[in-house]
C-alpha cells in the first residue's frame, strides 16, 4: 500500500505537469487528478490517525467494568 507522502508527491508531480501543459484540457485534467492524490493523502492519514487511536484505547470491557464481580451488589 502507497504511503500518504507517497501520494502527496504524485499530487505535486500532477501540479507540475499542469504547469507545462500547453492545453486548457490537459491542465484542468492534471489538476483534478492532483486535488484527487491529495484528498487520497488526506483520507489515508484520517484513517491512520483512527486506526492508531483504536490500537492505544483501552479495551472496551475494561473501560465500561465488565468483568467485575457484581454479585452481591444488591
Amino acid at each position: 500500500m502507497r504511503t500518504p507522502v507517497e501520494l502527496r508527491n504524485d499530487a505535486w508531480e500532477c501540479l507540475q505537469q499542469a504547469e507545462q501543459a500547453p492545453a486548457q484540457r490537459d491542465k484542468a485534467i492534471l489538476l483534478i487528478l492532483a486535488q484527487g492524490w491529495a484528498s487520497l493523502a488526506d483520507e489515508m492519514e484520517r484513517l491512520f490517525a483512527c486506526s492508531e487511536a483504536d490500537a492505544e484505547a483501552p479495551p472496551a470491557a475494561a473501560q465500561s467494568g465488565a468483568g467485575h464481580d457484581t454479585a452481591g451488589a444488591n
